[in-house]
């Protein structure tokens, strides 16, 4: 099956017709590819100053990973016109548990490039960010969503966000 599956993928995963419509992060998967291209890495926190804090350096070293995906799919995400080409980058760290920090994490994630999608817990404080990123505009994918409830809860912060944005009167 492995091999099958091989078979399927691109050798360039984020050109038109790769058959490929996205990818995924999430600290682990970002940890892995720092690891696995360490020198690269390396060199972008050496670009880092040694002053700025720890946890500031490893923000930014998530940050330029999120930014080197997300560049590999914007041929595709071009192309489809927005259709595919996303890439999905989950807040790192203990944010899902104030959505403040959710909201504010979520804003710089969806800056560092237009097909960013930005993952969202599904939790209360998940649900309240989500509300708040729409309605800013920002494309969201609800992570963590295991039960119909949590899909209602996830559309009606949508909902809600939609009515937001829309002019009235």
């Amino acid at each position: 099956m492995q091999a099958f599956i091989a078979d399927l993928l691109p050798q360039e995963w984020g050109q038109p017709g790769s058959a490929l419509s996205g990818a995924t992060t999430n600290p682990v998967l970002i940890s892995q590819a720092v690891m696995n291209h360490a020198a690269h890495y390396r060199d972008v926190l050496n670009a880092v100053p040694s002053s700025m804090p720890a946890h500031a350096r490893v923000t930014r070293l998530y940050d330029q990973s999120i930014v080197e995906a997300a560049e590999r799919l914007l041929p595709l995400f071009g192309q489809s016109r927005h259709q595919a080409g996303w890439l999905s980058a989950q807040i790192e760290g203990g944010h899902w548990m104030n959505r403040d920090a959710l909201v504010a994490r979520g804003l710089e994630l969806a800056a560092l490039a237009p097909n960013i999608m930005i993952k969202i817990p599904g939790s209360a404080q998940g649900y309240h960010a989500i509300e708040h990123l729409v309605a800013q505009g920002c494309s969201i994918n609800n992570t963590f969503c295991f039960s119909v409830s949590q899909l209602d809860a996830c559309l009606k912060a949508i909902h809600a966000a939609d009515n937001e944005r829309r002019p009235t009167g």
